[in-house]
């Protein structure tokens, strides 16, 4: 269905383990794993479970001890829906990767702010290292349920541990380049320099999207 999106499916993978009330779903959403790597506002997610039960995806009922909670459930339609999804494969190529700090540094030769901003983006690696910390504590703490304590978080959470630890150790690279370059005017990149290093980091591109199977153990 083309009206669904990523969000979407989340939320009918989570619905797929278990009932969800209204305000555990967006709850869930704000301080479990996927606020890390999809963050959405409270109001969106909350827009998305009334979308999904209008498209018969999920069935909305009232909590019998309440009367005031929305629970959903989903539906054997919402089933095939993730279903279909999980096995999609984009095979266009199509990547997009939008971080504001790493355009600036494109342009921080404009006024000689290269290290500074190196250094910006390393700190902002630690502050989302904080930030996610925080998730992890809050999973490691008691009365954390069952089913949200699920083996794929765990990995999720090292393939965010190993892009800030990534940004950190390319920060800590730039800054040793640039420190040196301003150092020793001499040692600024030729045109030839900076060819071979292309060269360098197409090859190692190569290499992974030349692999039959780039997981393979």
């Amino acid at each position: 269905m083309s009206s669904l999106n990523t969000t979407s499916f989340a939320i009918l993978g989570l619905l797929a383990k278990r009932d969800w009330s209204s305000y555990e779903l967006t709850e869930y959403f704000r301080r479990s794993v996927i606020y890390s790597c999809w963050p959405r506002a409270a109001s969106c997610i909350y827009r998305e479970q009334k979308k999904l039960a209008s498209l018969n995806l999920v069935k909305a009922r009232q909590d019998t001890d309440t009367g005031r909670r929305t629970i959903y459930s989903i539906t054997k339609a919402g089933r095939k829906a993730l279903e279909q999804w999980l096995i999609e494969s984009d095979q266009s190529g199509k990547f997009q990767y939008e971080y504001e700090s790493l355009v600036k540094f494109l342009f921080c030769d404009h006024n000689g702010s290269v290290q500074e901003q190196a250094t910006n983006i390393a700190e902002e690696a630690a502050n989302e290292a904080k930030l996610i910390g925080e998730i992890v504590s809050r999973q490691l703490s008691p009365g954390w349920g069952v089913e949200e304590d699920h083996h794929l978080n765990i990995d999720a959470f090292r393939f965010l541990v190993d892009l800030i630890e990534a940004r950190v150790k390319w920060a800590k690279e730039s800054n040793m380049k640039f420190s040196k370059i301003s150092k020793n005017s001499k040692k600024a990149l030729t045109k030839k320099d900076l060819q071979a290093e292309l060269e360098v980091q197409l090859d190692r591109l190569n290499a992974i999207a030349d692999m039959q199977s780039p997981v393979d153990v």
